[in-house]
């Protein structure tokens, strides 16, 4: 993205005066930035009410964008409500998600980036949800290292439930305002969280909580989380804890995508933690792929190999980690046999297709189960908590 020279100078002096509110914000949103903000968004995500699609809206892509910053500078732009859709959970309920307009989500991305600069520089070390430059497993490194490295009797799991869609505007503008003083930017927030939704083309108001799914939602949650969670944690731990105090916080949830096991070491006999690839979410990530390779069946077998190909080098990025080879294994097995029958399938003369046949498809496009992620002590390292 574009990191201009006055955004660097906000980080500055973010960075030398905790204190400092910033009331000139709005001219960094520039159309250079804008264009970036369009370039970084989705090309294949969901139009939201507007029904504009990113290829579309790409059409004629400089007018929109002066347009657009022509509105939003003079305070001609209006919000457009979320697109209310639902997706299911791991425990089969529905989580509702707010699709934004395509405007909205340039806009939004460009806020973000200008906001960063400063917000970036307040967030606390433990803090590690939809930051740059930290992921899921940075925060899962930071777990293991407190449990494994550090001298640690009890481990607290905890989410806040329903975080997302019960925080309480007038705080989060308050909250906001303790760094921003820029009044437009200040107004653009409030239009997003007042926005609405619409559902079945019904509208409907919000007073509390912000779309997940809106680009700007991830940092106004943490901004949320810092000023009620993170800075009362931080002070507790330094007044009143007894002992040693860590605190691991990926947005409102914990630990994700993997389960902790705390086992014994086989040679000193000391505690360590063993992360592996939660059974469930293997499990359905394979019924995935099965009902796919049964749409695609007809497809030719190269076709095939170089898509499965892609799904298991995406699944090792994420899932690749230190203990957890066996996962990794078996999900390369299941889709191999998913893939054989589905080939069998395809004719009579698929129905021959033997398991030594297959191998050589396999070599060829499946890739080897491998461990790519470092121990977590040493990619923590590279991490300065604040």
């Amino acid at each position: 993205k574009v990191v201009s020279q006055g955004l660097q100078r906000v980080r500055e002096a973010a960075r030398r005066d905790s204190s400092l509110r910033f009331t000139c914000l709005l001219h960094h949103v520039t159309v250079e930035l804008l264009r970036e903000a369009y370039k970084a968004l989705n090309p294949k995500a969901a139009p939201g009410v507007d029904g504009m699609t990113w290829s579309e809206y790409g059409k004629g892509l400089e007018e929109r964008l002066r347009d657009l910053y022509g509105r939003v500078h003079r305070g001609g732009y209006r919000a457009q409500p979320s697109k209310r859709t639902y997706i299911y959970k791991d425990d089969g309920r529905l989580r509702p998600l707010g699709i934004a307009a395509l405007e909205d989500k340039i806009v939004q991305m460009a806020v973000v980036w200008v906001l960063q600069a400063i917000y970036e520089e307040d967030f606390l070390g433990f803090s590690y949800g939809f930051r740059p430059g930290r992921s899921q497993h940075n925060a899962l490194d930071a777990v293991w290292v407190a449990i494994v490295q550090r001298k640690v009797s009890w481990v607290l799991d905890a989410d806040i439930r329903g975080f997302f869609g019960s925080m309480v505007h007038e705080w989060m503008i308050k909250f906001v305002e303790h760094r921003i003083g820029d009044k437009r930017i200040v107004r653009l927030i409030q239009k997003w969280l007042k926005a609405g939704v619409s559902e079945d083309g019904e509208w409907s108001s919000t007073v509390v909580g912000t779309p997940q799914g809106a680009t700007v939602s991830p940092l106004l949650a943490n901004i949320y989380l810092h000023y009620v969670l993170d800075l009362w944690v931080e002070a507790w731990r330094k007044r009143h804890a007894r002992g040693e105090v860590y605190i691991v916080r990926y947005a409102d949830d914990f630990v994700m995508g993997f389960t902790h096991i705390c086992v014994r070491r086989r040679k000193d006999g000391r505690f360590t933690v063993r992360r592996k690839t939660i059974a469930k979410r293997l499990r359905r990530k394979v019924k995935e792929v099965t009902r796919e390779l049964k749409r695609i069946r007809h497809s030719p077998v190269p076709e095939q190999g170089k898509w499965l190909r892609s799904v298991i080098t995406g699944y090792y990025n994420y899932h690749a980690v230190p203990g957890n080879f066996q996962a990794l294994n078996r999900f390369r097995k299941l889709l191999a046999c998913a893939w054989l029958q589905a080939l069998r399938r395809r004719s009579q003369k698929g129905k021959k297709l033997t398991w030594a046949r297959m191998q050589k498809l396999l070599k060829t496009w499946f890739p080897r189960a491998q461990i790519l992620h470092p121990y977590p002590n040493q990619r923590l390292c590279v991490i300065n908590s604040r």
